[in-house]
């Protein structure tokens, strides 16, 4: 546990060792370069892999929504 007399240095490298003890993990993962009004036509959600298509990788998640969401393939 960091303490005011814990070492200066020592604190940091306890900092860095275990980030989440002191900082909140960031649980939402966003896209900051994608356009505000992006949002996947199968989900209906932005901020999502599948919101914006600009890559392959992009282009497989909006697939894999696709098939969770679209029902006339089932």
């Amino acid at each position: 546990m960091i303490t005011t007399e814990t070492p200066y240095k020592l604190a940091e490298i306890i900092r860095d060792t275990w980030p989440n003890l002191y900082r909140p993990p960031n649980m939402k993962f966003k896209y900051p370069n994608d356009p505000l009004d992006a949002t996947c036509p199968y989900c209906g959600e932005s901020g999502k892999p599948c919101s914006y298509v600009n890559s392959m990788a992009r282009a497989y998640a909006r697939d894999a929504c696709k098939k969770k969401y679209d029902k006339k393939n089932t």
